[in-house]
C-alpha cells in the first residue's frame, strides 16, 4: 500500500490522474478547507488509487460521505473507504466521479457538483480565443472596455476590499436569481486556506459591477462562484471580466478556463439555459461527468433518509 500523507505527495498523484474538470475537489488544500469550516476530512490511497472524502451533515446525529471527482487513479481505494467509514455514523457513501465506474449496490443519486460544463482551451493565442467567441461575446467585450470598465484581481493589499465588495455582489445575486448562499465566513475561510484562490472584480468608476472567485489547480483556472449587481448591466461587465479571467489565467501558464456549470445539453428550459447561452458564447469544450452514485452504509437508516428527501419541495 502506498500512504500519500502529506500535501506534496498526495497532489503529485492527482496532479498525475486528474480528472477532465474538477481534479481541484480531490487537492490536499481543498480537504483543509472543509475542515477548517467544521467538516470531517479522511483520505485512502492505495498503488494506484486514492481518495479524498468530505462528510456531509444530515439533521440529527447521522451525516453522509461526500467523494467528489474521485476516487483518483482507479477505484482500487472504494473497499478500504468501505471498510473504515462503515464505523462511522455515515449512513452513506455519495460519490461523483471523474470518470465511469460501477460499484456493488451503489444507486444513482442526484449530482451535488456541476455535471456539465464548459472548459475553453488558453493554449491558444488570445487573437484565436477571441476570433473563435461568438460576435455578440467579442462585441461586448470591446464594448465593456469602451465604456471605461475595468478589471481588478486581489493582491494581499487589495484583497479585504475585493472580498467585501464580492459578497456584497452575491448577496444581491443570490436576493434575485434565489439561490442559497453561503455565510461570509466560508467563503472568507476560503480564501484564507487556499492558496491558490483568487478574486477578479470588474467595476465602472469604482463601482463593482460583476465579481468572480477563481479556483487555480492542475492547469485550470475554475470559476467557483460569480455575483453581479443590478446597476449598468447594459455596460456588458461580466463579459470583460471573464475575458480578463482568462487572460490572466493563461499569463500564468494555466492551460484551460473552467466555466465549472451548465445546463444538460438537451434540456433547453433548464434554470440555468439564460447563463448557459452566456457561457457559450466563448466557445468552449461541453465535458460531461458520469452520473452521482450513492452507497448505502447503513441500509435502515440510508432508507428513513430516502423518505425524508422524497417529502421535501
Amino acid at each position: 500500500m502506498t500512504v500519500l500523507d502529506n500535501v506534496k505527495d498526495w497532489n503529485t498523484f492527482v496532479l498525475e490522474h486528474a480528472p477532465k474538470s474538477g481534479a481541484f475537489l480531490q487537492s490536499w488544500e481543498w480537504g483543509e478547507f472543509q475542515r477548517a469550516v467544521g467538516r470531517e476530512v479522511r483520505r485512502y490511497s492505495t498503488e494506484t488509487s486514492a481518495a479524498q472524502i468530505i462528510s456531509y451533515p444530515i439533521r440529527g446525529r447521522f451525516f453522509g460521505w461526500d467523494l467528489h471527482r474521485g476516487p483518483i487513479g482507479n477505484s482500487d481505494v472504494l473497499r478500504q473507504i468501505q471498510d473504515d467509514i462503515k464505523k462511522t455514523r455515515g449512513i452513506f457513501l455519495h460519490i461523483e466521479p471523474g470518470y465511469r465506474f460501477e460499484v456493488l449496490g451503489s444507486r444513482l443519486a442526484k449530482n451535488r457538483q456541476p455535471q456539465h460544463t464548459l472548459i475553453v482551451d488558453l493554449s491558444r493565442s488570445e487573437d484565436e480565443l477571441l476570433a473563435a467567441m461568438h460576435e455578440k461575446t467579442r462585441y461586448n467585450i470591446r464594448l465593456a472596455e469602451r465604456h471605461g470598465v475595468v478589471v481588478e484581481s486581489s493582491t494581499p493589499d487589495n484583497q479585504g476590499k475585493l472580498f467585501d465588495e464580492f459578497y456584497n455582489l452575491l448577496r444581491t445575486t443570490a436576493a434575485r436569481d434565489r439561490f442559497h448562499l453561503h455565510s461570509a465566513t466560508y467563503y472568507r475561510k476560503m480564501m484564507e486556506t487556499l492558496p491558490n484562490v483568487s478574486i477578479f472584480t470588474a467595476r465602472h468608476k469604482d463601482e463593482p459591477l460583476a465579481s468572480a472567485l477563481v479556483i487555480f489547480f492542475a492547469g485550470t483556472a475554475t470559476y467557483l462562484h460569480g455575483a453581479s449587481g443590478d446597476r449598468h448591466r447594459n455596460l456588458m461587465a461580466p463579459h470583460l471580466l471573464h475575458w480578463e479571467i482568462m487572460r490572466a489565467a493563461k499569463a500564468d501558464g494555466n492551460n484551460s478556463y473552467d466555466f465549472w456549470g451548465i445546463a444538460p445539453p438537451d434540456e433547453p428550459n433548464h434554470p440555468w439555459a439564460g447563463i448557459t447561452r452566456f457561457k457559450m458564447g466563448f466557445c468552449g469544450e461541453v465535458a460531461t461527468m458520469p452520473e452521482a452514485l450513492e452507497l448505502p452504509l447503513h441500509h435502515f437508516w440510508y432508507s428513513i433518509y430516502r423518505l425524508a428527501q422524497r417529502a421535501l419541495p
